[in-house]
């Protein structure tokens, strides 16, 4: 069933960017602890760098590479939600799982082109490394791998899981509690399959250690190092995404 949408292209981007720039700015302090963990591989528990970086600088310690992660999040989010609501109509013969992962790959590959160099800024910024424009796009690769992962699992597994709300209901709308539960279980969904792909990432923008690490030693601890906390942020993200995408859908 083809549902109407009376959205204009420029309110969903509005949207969009509206919702990207609260969630981050609430969420950045828990993406740069995970950002100290991942860079080093560190052993250190979640809290006792928060500790250590709160005694370096204080609560600045925290909002260290924010001003390239909220303009990225503005680009993201400008396009993503357009794509998010419109390439499925454009796929309507395919089945929903093909649109939502060809829209999820086309997110990711415009994300990666774009975006890469405010990702090294964010990271290398958190990590109070000096940042290079010259080195903007190197490792591409691994963050258009990353995002893919991401947007992929984001989008199928909240589509099968709103679709079988709605069979299961017979409502077309998801009430603010089904949008909690839907978003929670995306998140721990999106953060297992996400997980390596977001170790290496951090690995090769912050140009720290060598991708090769992580298969070294106990390679599962690894490539899940920081994994609570790359949950706890895609709580927040994905409950928030999959209510505005419902409404953005239903109007």
């Amino acid at each position: 069933m083809t549902v109407k949408n009376d959205f204009s292209l420029p309110w969903i981007s509005l949207c969009g960017v509206g919702r990207g720039l609260v969630v981050q700015s609430l969420t950045y302090p828990l993406e740069v602890i995970k950002t100290h963990q991942q860079a080093l591989l560190s052993q250190e528990r979640s809290y006792q760098i928060a500790w250590r970086l709160f005694q370096q600088s204080g609560v600045r310690s925290f909002y260290l590479g924010l001003t390239p992660q909220l303009v990225r999040s503005c680009c993201n989010q400008a396009w993503c939600w357009p794509m998010m609501t419109k390439i499925p109509l454009l796929l309507e013969g395919s089945s929903p799982a093909v649109q939502q992962a060809m829209t999820g790959l086309a997110i990711a590959t415009v994300g990666a082109c774009v975006t890469t160099p405010l990702e090294k800024a964010r990271i290398q910024w958190a990590l109070e490394k000096p940042f290079s424009w010259k080195k903007g796009w190197n490792g591409i690769g691994i963050h258009w791998t990353k995002l893919s992962a991401g947007w992929c699992t984001f989008l199928v597994a909240q589509e099968g899981l709103r679709k079988r709300y709605y069979i299961s209901s017979g409502k077309q709308t998801l009430p603010l509690s089904q949008s909690v539960l839907i978003g929670v279980q995306v998140a721990l969904i999106v953060s297992v399959t996400s997980a390596p792909f977001d170790v290496a990432n951090t690995l090769k923008q912050s140009e720290s250690l060598r991708l090769r690490v992580l298969f070294s030693g106990n390679i599962l601890r690894k490539m899940f190092r920081g994994w609570p906390l790359n949950a706890a942020t895609l709580v927040v993200h994905n409950t928030t995404s999959v209510a505005l995408l419902d409404r953005l859908r239903k109007n």
